[in-house]
């Protein structure tokens, strides 16, 4: 498995989710690229690898490796070297005019990918927006193409008590990376404008990442009053915040899944999302959540106070959603799931 998820070495979920995995099969060998990438780090990663497939030996190896395509190229060239079936696991829409346009390193790995999962064994999405862009713009990979969504806990939130009564104050939460795709400034400029209408209002952004700093110089520059724009940083345990969410906000330009959605909906607490991930699939607008455009601020500030305003909005969206995701896998089919998904894979010649 090559990964760039430090936190995999830790103690954390995210280990504990790869000590899961290993439970499948005979053997897990993660390779983990720490730091920034570079051909240093490209080559230590394919050294690593080399030697675990070179130790082990190679027969019944499957590598596996998760976007962006850098991580593809690595697995590639292990693959090519030793003779073991590929895996390539897409959880970004490659297609995004969005993600295309946020830099020239983008547009690279769009055709380094193309290369790849023209190529690669089988291929795991995560999302039926996933499926649909990518046989869209490569018909060829049709029948390599699974899809297997992101795994959320979700009898652990809904035993949660969703809170909604709190003292007259009406909190925004999300919940994200602080980076440029989250696009967390629209959420800031039409909370603004809410804001100036509600005063009563609260938006808490847990997470971190290096837009941070811009994004509280716009909150100062929107002139929103002290205390009313938290930044909680990251945040290990969420729980809570969940629980006294009245809405949860989604503001990205593209994603691949968003796993914090169906946290919030297997709390009960309603969601606005802009048209990306799971919208459309579990995220239904104006049936288990409101979906606006992505960038657009209008539609945006609308829907944030209509959800203040109206009370039976709230209530059906919640209960709708709940509703919702109770179609998802539970934990036993979901890794049962991801254990045939390999089983499978593996056994198939490159």
């Amino acid at each position: 498995m090559i990964s760039s998820d430090p936190k995999i070495l830790e103690d954390t979920e995210a280990k504990k989710r790869i000590e899961e995995y290993r439970m499948l099969v005979g053997e897990l060998h993660p390779v983990v690229i720490a730091g920034r990438f570079n051909l240093c780090s490209f080559f230590r990663a394919y050294l690593e690898g080399s030697r675990v497939l070179r130790l082990h030996g190679s027969l019944d190896f499957l590598i596996t490796a998760q976007d962006p395509a850098e991580r593809w190229l690595i697995a590639w060239c292990l693959s090519k070297r030793f003779d073991v079936p590929l895996e390539v696991q897409v959880h970004t829409d490659l297609r995004s005019p969005y993600l295309l346009q946020e830099s020239l390193k983008n547009r690279i790995r769009l055709h380094i990918a193309k290369f790849i999962l023209l190529r690669a064994t089988c291929i795991r999405v995560v999302s039926a927006r996933i499926q649909h862009s990518l046989t869209g713009w490569l018909p060829q990979t049709a029948s390599r193409v699974i899809v297997l969504p992101v795994y959320v806990d979700r009898e652990r939130f809904q035993n949660m008590h969703h809170i909604e009564d709190q003292g007259g104050t009406f909190r925004f939460l999300m919940v994200s990376r602080l980076t440029k795709e989250k696009n967390i400034a629209l959420a800031i400029d039409a909370f603004a404008e809410v804001y100036a209408e509600f005063p009563h209002i609260h938006l808490v952004i847990a997470g971190d990442g290096p837009e941070r700093w811009r994004l509280e110089a716009r909150v100062r520059k929107n002139n929103i009053g002290k205390g009313v724009v938290l930044f909680r940083g990251w945040q290990e345990d969420i729980m809570r915040l969940y629980e006294y969410a009245h809405c949860y906000l989604l503001t990205s330009n593209y994603e691949g899944y968003s796993r914090t959605v169906v946290e919030a909906l297997s709390v009960g607490v309603p969601v606005i999302m802009t048209d990306v991930g799971v919208a459309g699939e579990l995220v239904i607008n104006e049936k288990t959540g409101l979906v606006v455009p992505v960038g657009g601020k209008k539609e945006l500030v609308a829907a944030m106070k209509r959800i203040i305003n109206d009370a039976y909005v709230r209530r059906t969206l919640s209960e709708n959603g709940r509703l919702a995701i109770q179609t998802l896998p539970s934990k036993e089919v979901y890794l049962e799931s991801y254990k045939n998904m390999w089983h499978t894979c593996g056994a198939k010649k490159i």
